[in-house]
């Protein structure tokens, strides 16, 4: 018997009729494992690579597929499986208050949450994760561009604001679509009932893909 887990999958534990053919598995898996390892070395070998920049309607349909599968840096929470089909995704310039100059980041938008990603290139191209904000927490408010800038920033409760500027009209336009929702207005002549505000945050830390044998 052995188990097969990572930070990115459910764990699966299969058994053998034998522990001839458990250490045939075994061999079979890290003569796979060492493969991967390789190739994920080499750029050409990333489909990173030719995904990035995703300005093409196909190169965002393979990026989708691509998140549920590869492997993301730092990842932290349930498998990004379990948040739900990756809706609308671009890559953007994100200026955060605390810091000083532009992020690339790719910016995804599930169901509940609008996920961060960037892209490290060392060792090849990775994901990592920059954090996730949920959608119903946060809206997007349209500000004076600079001429040749895309630009609105990111508004919600515990957080700072976020100017994300977009590199096409399209990009902006939708996000904008997806994100702005009405303004509240506080002018009213009775006070509205309490809201309860509760924050939830879970950090898991990420291990690599660990294949143990279960006695």
């Amino acid at each position: 018997m052995f188990e097969i887990s990572g930070p990115m999958l459910d764990s699966k534990v299969f058994t053998c009729d034998s522990t001839a053919e458990l250490k045939k598995w075994m061999g079979h898996i890290e003569e796979r494992r060492n493969k991967s390892m390789a190739q994920t070395l080499s750029p050409s070998h990333c489909p990173l690579s030719y995904l990035l920049p995703c300005d093409e309607d196909w190169k965002k349909d393979e990026l989708r597929t691509y998140l549920l599968q590869a492997p993301i840096v730092q990842w932290e929470g349930s498998p990004i499986q379990h948040m739900g089909p990756p809706g609308y995704l671009s890559s953007v310039h994100i200026i955060n208050s605390q810091r000083q100059g532009l992020e690339e980041r790719l910016m995804v938008l599930f169901p509940q949450d609008v996920l961060l990603l960037s892209v490290e290139y060392h060792q090849g191209r990775n994901l990592k994760y920059e954090g996730r904000l949920p959608r119903h927490s946060i809206r997007a408010a349209e500000r004076a561009s600079l001429p040749g800038r895309l630009q609105f920033e990111l508004l919600g409760d515990l957080m700072e604001p976020l100017q994300v500027s977009c590199t096409c009209l399209e990009d902006y336009q939708s996000w904008i679509f997806q994100l702005q929702q009405p303004e509240i207005n506080f002018q009213i002549t009775s006070a509205p009932p309490l809201m309860a505000k509760k924050q939830r945050r879970r950090k898991e830390s990420q291990q690599p893909m660990i294949v143990n044998e279960v006695f």
